[in-house]
């Protein structure tokens, strides 16, 4: 059952005073949180997903994004802007890497479109920039009936990294472009 937005943000201050100001983003950075390790994400080529292939193949969109969103260094900058943004699926993934990036100091700052915002993704959100003291980490939700500019919806989908490290390595300036939405149903057929 999904609460409604107004009792969100005192729900969102009561945690923030049950955890003492930047324990949790001390413990991610230190090491204590369960980071797993990334797979390599792809840097030389598109990547596809492949509906009739394994799980790999299926889910490569979002393998990639979460991939990009762990490789990214704690000092650097992801900028996401996504149509439908739900917490689901392996999109509960990509909600987790990003609340886990933004613990470890990376400045995040993600636009949704209001029409399809999920509740629970920006308290996700929010919570672990309030948890963190990451300020300037942001999310913002376009208003509702229309995008955050133009007068029709944002129906955007892509994200840039400031770098990625892969194998040692740093890259900087990269992009992540989609026509998926981060739901259930586009994991696996788009």
């Amino acid at each position: 059952m999904r609460r409604p937005r107004q009792t969100i943000l005192p729900l969102l201050l009561l945690l923030s005073l049950l955890v003492p100001q930047g324990a949790v983003a001390a413990e991610a950075r230190a090491g204590g949180g369960t980071r797993a390790a990334a797979a390599a994400p792809v840097l030389d080529g598109p990547v596809f997903n492949d509906p009739t292939q394994g799980p790999a193949q299926r889910e490569a969109v979002i393998n990639q994004l979460i991939n990009l969103i762990r490789a990214t260094p704690d000092d650097g900058e992801i900028d996401l802007a996504m149509f439908q943004f739900a917490d689901e699926g392996r999109s509960s993934e990509a909600l987790t890497a990003l609340t886990d990036a933004i613990l470890r100091g990376v400045q995040v700052r993600v636009l949704l479109d209001g029409d399809h915002a999920s509740p629970d993704v920006e308290s996700a959100i929010s919570l672990a920039i309030l948890l963190s003291g990451n300020t300037a980490s942001k999310i913002i939700t376009c208003p509702t009936g229309r995008g955050c500019i133009a007068s029709r919806r944002a129906h955007m989908k892509f994200a840039t990294f400031s770098s990625v490290v892969v194998d040692g390595a740093e890259y900087a300036h990269v992009a992540w472009q989609t026509s998926s939405n981060l739901s259930s149903w586009y994991e696996t057929n788009s």
